[in-house]
């Protein structure tokens, strides 16, 4: 854990919650989080479909197509939230960058 996160958040969730430079981290537990929320009503909805029990059958299909619509969407819209940065154009070969020491004297001039 980081020195600045709670004792409550386990590592795992401190990812998604903003934690720098844990951006893998994040992707795979929403990733995981998605396949959960999903693969559970489906599996549900297939053990009630074995069980012969047609209430349940179409409450976990349902449950999970709707889940799945979630997933998906909330992906569309974290793709598009997060467009990649532009390239900055390069400074001119005129810049002289500063430095530190007193004066900001280009050299040659």
């Amino acid at each position: 854990m980081a020195a600045g996160d709670s004792v409550l958040v386990p590592d795992g969730l401190s990812a998604s919650f903003g934690s720098p430079s844990d951006s893998k981290r994040a992707a795979w537990f929403l990733t995981a989080t998605g396949i959960v929320m999903v693969g559970a009503p489906a599996i549900a909805a297939f053990i009630a479909w074995a069980t012969r029990r047609r209430t349940a059958t179409w409450f976990f299909t349902i449950a999970a197509l709707l889940c799945g619509v979630l997933v998906s969407a909330v992906m569309t819209i974290g793709n598009h939230a997060n467009p990649p940065a532009q390239p900055r154009d390069p400074l001119p070969s005129y810049h002289c960058i500063e430095r530190s020491g007193g004066d900001n004297d280009c050299p040659g001039g």
